[in-house]
């Protein structure tokens, strides 16, 4: 049981117990007291525990000591009103959360023009193969900004965002990574690869990372682009090429 949940279901539990304290205990009230005394106990003890075998043993058994008719009934009961308790505590806590977060992220987002070396290494990708997909791409890239964070560091990032209207004319799939690809080396000759990624239709990031898969593979060697390069290449360093129909990559023709 998570913390959130333990303290909403303790919560409930407390406003339970009032609410039975309040309940009349004459012989003449359809509720007799030992029925309160045992949910009571049987919910203090869920409040503290996770359910298990024994505790639920245990609760039953107390219940039956307190005279408590059919004591699983209200042992079942106790526990659908503590999952209901806690899910509505949850899920209270995470828009809560992400919210704050939404809020967090609008207030520190901002755009700026593409530089003209993003400008170029995308576009030498979008036209090297004319399809309809790379001319609906090519008209995003006429009107996209790049989108980043006020606090991001000063200096060369490999990675980047794009901010494009949403009355453009999108593509289809809505997200893929394109199918074309441009490779190139970095000064110390490690092989490095420009893809670019489309989500809803539209152009998402542009990324350089290490073209080797074994790279992948590798958690030592994970982010290790921006020790190695300090630009965007020159389009002329670019060899593109295009994913085939078994998923490798073929020289664009």
């Amino acid at each position: 049981m998570s913390p959130t949940r333990r303290r909403a279901y303790r919560a409930g539990v407390a406003a339970t117990t009032a609410w039975w304290a309040g309940v009349t205990t004459d012989r003449s009230a359809l509720i007799p007291a030992n029925v309160v005394a045992g949910v009571a106990a049987g919910a203090a003890v869920l409040a503290v525990s996770d359910a298990s075998e024994a505790l639920d043993a245990r609760i039953v058994r107390r219940l039956v000591t307190a005279g408590v008719r059919h004591p699983r009934r209200w042992l079942a009961a106790a526990s659908v009103a503590s999952v209901l308790a806690g899910y509505a505590a949850d899920r209270a806590a995470a828009r809560a959360e992400a919210q704050a977060l939404e809020e967090m992220g609008e207030e520190s987002m901002r755009t700026r023009a593409l530089t003209p070396a993003v400008r170029e290494v995308l576009h030498a990708i979008l036209q090297a193969a004319d399809t309809a997909d790379a001319q609906l791409l090519l008209g995003q890239l006429a009107v996209a900004r790049e989108s980043y964070f006020d606090d991001d560091a000063d200096g060369f990032c490999p990675t980047v965002e794009f901010q494009v209207p949403d009355d453009v004319v999108r593509v289809v799939p809505h997200h893929q990574t394109y199918p074309v690809r441009a490779r190139y080396h970095a000064p110390d000759g490690t092989p490095l690869q420009v893809s670019l990624q489309i989500a809803e239709g539209k152009l998402s990031h542009l990324s350089i990372d290490v073209a080797e898969e074994d790279h992948f593979e590798d958690k030592d060697a994970i982010d290790v682009v921006e020790e190695l390069i300090d630009q965007w290449p020159d389009p002329a360093e670019l060899r593109c090429l295009r994913e085939g129909p078994e998923g490798h990559l073929l020289p664009v023709t």
